[in-house]
């Protein structure tokens, strides 16, 4: 007989060596599956928390905001840059504008600047991104004008492209 030819009982010795391999392998699998598993859950927990802790702080960002414009007298309207509508507005603003909250939000927040204002403000925009003690000729729902110095910040709210509109109410000086 070759060295290359193997007898019988080496060639079952291999035979039973390689089945051995073959199910330390299947173990070696079934482990890493299970592995797999638990790093899959474990990764669903931890984007399930990151969620959370992300929801909780929008959600006292967004308290902290409603508390500090609802407390303070200054007039604050949020509107959408895509199409100016308004999605938030302070008792003082409506108090100003004589539109009651509710019924600030059915409309744009360009209703109450003057037309010649809102060319001139949208070109600051444009340029600068925000508009600091810009006075202007405001239109109150009664169609009376009223003088205001308007502040206008980017803000994102209610996860949307938005325009903070604070506003100075100037009748006193004007007068």
């Amino acid at each position: 007989m070759s060295k290359t030819e193997m007898t019988r009982e080496e060639l079952l010795s291999e035979i039973e060596a390689l089945r051995r391999e073959n199910a330390e392998l299947k173990t070696d699998n079934a482990d890493l599956k299970a592995m797999l598993e638990m790093n899959i859950e474990h990764a669903d927990s931890l984007e399930e928390d990151l969620f959370n802790k992300i929801d909780s702080t929008l959600r006292e960002s967004e308290r902290r905001f409603r508390t500090i414009s609802e407390t303070i007298p200054v007039p604050i309207i949020v509107s959408r840059r895509s199409d100016n509508r308004i999605v938030y507005a302070n008792e003082p603003a409506s108090d100003l504008i004589g539109f009651s909250v509710q019924e600030l939000l059915n409309r744009k927040a360009t209703d109450f600047y003057d037309a010649a204002d809102l060319l001139i403000l949208s070109e600051i925009l444009t340029t600068q991104e925000y508009v600091s003690d810009y006075e202007c000729r405001g239109i109150r729902a009664d169609k009376k004008p009223f003088w205001a110095a308007l502040f206008i910040r980017p803000l994102t709210f209610n996860d949307e492209a938005c325009l903070l509109n604070a506003l100075y109410d100037m009748a006193d000086r004007k007068q």
